[in-house]
């Protein structure tokens, strides 16, 4: 199978998304929003979409209890990692919606990217 050659916006990563989210068995859910985090700021002209798919898919991953309750320590150890791994790319707004989402605090995620999106709607990029 030939393998896509990737576009500029995950070219920026020195540990690409994809392979993070194998490496640490993110479940599909956590690992959606985490690559709409990820590449909100670069991917499109418009950050507001993967914030808004970011936002969609936190909401039915919560309200379908695909999750368990309290903080999954490996989540918080893998995003450090990935994290520092990218620290000249990342912004740091990204490092608090993905401490949010490392720390399964979804409501305070889900507040910050509604805030995020309100703002982008207001002030453009």
């Amino acid at each position: 199978m030939q393998v896509e050659k990737q576009t500029s916006h995950y070219e920026l990563f020195k540990y690409q998304p994809i392979d993070f989210m194998f490496d640490y068995h993110l479940n599909p859910y956590v690992g959606k929003i985490f690559k709409y985090i990820v590449r909100y700021p670069f991917k499109h002209s418009d950050p507001t979409i993967d914030l808004r798919k970011a936002l969609y898919t936190l909401r039915i991953y919560r309200d379908r209890k695909h999750y368990s309750e309290g903080s999954n320590p490996l989540y918080f150890v893998a995003l450090s990692h990935f994290s520092d791994m990218n620290k000249n790319v990342l912004k740091p707004e990204q490092y608090a919606l993905l401490t949010f989402l490392a720390l399964q605090q979804y409501d305070e995620l889900e507040k910050e990217l509604e805030r995020k999106i309100k703002y982008y709607e207001r002030n453009g990029n």
